[in-house]
């Protein structure tokens, strides 16, 4: 719900595009570098549709109460999410902050992934044998 701010401010859009579903930015709103372009990425709407993705596939996870344990659900997620937001930051032209030519808003969602998906493991593994 959060991402339909960005639509209303007309920022964080992705790059210019002629796809069916583009979103047409005021002159005022785009960067130097695409002041001739009129429609981009709507990134906003992406990141939102995924979001209702996940919260359906972690609503039906959660009725499955026999394969349920706890902070799972957190963790998948933390790992679903850091999925989204690498595939949203794609498209991004907003960036700011890098790390050898990589946003580190994907840096930051593979570290989340990885540290995640071990303590995933150990929750569903390690843990039960213990």
């Amino acid at each position: 719900i959060g991402r339909w701010g960005n639509f209303f401010n007309s920022e964080a859009f992705g790059t210019p595009t002629n796809l069916p579903w583009k979103l047409y930015i005021a002159p005022q709103y785009r960067p130097i570098p695409f002041t001739e372009n009129e429609y981009f990425h709507p990134t906003f709407l992406y990141e939102s549709i995924l979001n209702l993705v996940i919260f359906v596939i972690l609503y039906n996870y959660a009725k499955n109460k026999s394969s349920r344990k706890d902070g799972n659900i957190a963790l998948y997620y933390l790992i679903l999410y850091s999925f989204v937001r690498i595939f949203v930051e794609h498209f991004r032209i907003d960036s700011v902050c890098y790390i050898h030519g990589i946003p580190v808003a994907t840096v930051v969602s593979v570290g989340i992934i990885v540290l995640a998906s071990a303590i995933l493991v150990w929750n569903n593994l390690i843990r039960k044998e213990a």
